[in-house]
């Protein structure tokens, strides 16, 4: 089934609804990976998730390229507001979480400044990039799967209580009350992109599926 067919099928969902309709069975492997049921549990091997981290952290200046491409090609002042206070968090609380768990985990510094990047990271920069190159519409629909994915999963461990922080900390940066609400904004600002032609919303669509193929793929790499 196409992506249009899909929307035919649920005309009263909302677009993000669709969207992640769409690409549910990769959806499904995100929330319920092994790696968020162990963070959740406590019981995430520190090997595992130093992987995840040394990886992941590679990530920032990337996500921090695209979210001010969204910036600078967003239609108002208000939207550049909003996305200027979440590029101060993702640079500011969240690299500090990485740099005290590194120090937890034993990982060196030049390991996690200078990393050898393995090919799915390499396939995620790239789709990083090229959700920086066409548009304010393509930049906020590739920013929102990781955010509302993470959000998603963090949200189903609620009321889980691991011992190290960082576990406790990885979940609580993605399920408060500043991210919560700008996932919220972010999803409404993809939910008007219903009114893009049918070409613009199937590339958005084959984005979002991308995406959310390479976000269980990462925690599979971390185990590997």
């Amino acid at each position: 089934m196409n992506f249009q067919q899909l929307r035919q099928q649920h005309p009263d969902l909302p677009f993000s609804e669709q969207l992640r309709l769409y690409s549910d069975e990769e959806w499904q492997k995100i929330i319920h990976h092994r790696f968020v049921n162990e963070l959740g549990e406590g019981t995430l091997a520190n090997q595992v998730l130093s992987n995840y981290l040394i990886q992941d952290y590679t990530f920032v200046d990337s996500l921090t390229r695209l979210v001010c491409t969204a910036i600078a090609d967003a239609p108002t002042m208000e939207i550049r507001h909003v996305l200027a206070n979440f590029l101060t968090a993702i640079t500011s609380d969240e690299n500090t979480y990485f740099i005290r768990s590194f120090e937890a985990l034993g990982v060196s510094e030049s390991l996690y400044l200078s990393p050898k990047l393995n090919d799915v990271s390499l396939e995620f920069q790239q789709a990083l990039s090229d959700g920086s190159t066409k548009g304010y519409a393509y930049a906020i629909t590739t920013l929102f799967v990781a955010e509302w994915s993470y959000h998603t999963w963090a949200i189903r461990l609620r009321g889980k209580r691991p011992r190290h922080f960082y576990h406790k900390e990885w979940i609580a940066l993605h399920d408060n009350i500043e991210f919560n609400a700008f996932v919220d904004w972010v999803r409404k600002q993809v939910d008007q992109f219903a009114s893009q032609s049918e070409q613009e919303q199937n590339a958005l669509a084959e984005q979002f599926k991308r995406l959310c193929r390479l976000e269980y793929q990462f925690f599979d790499a971390a185990y590997q």
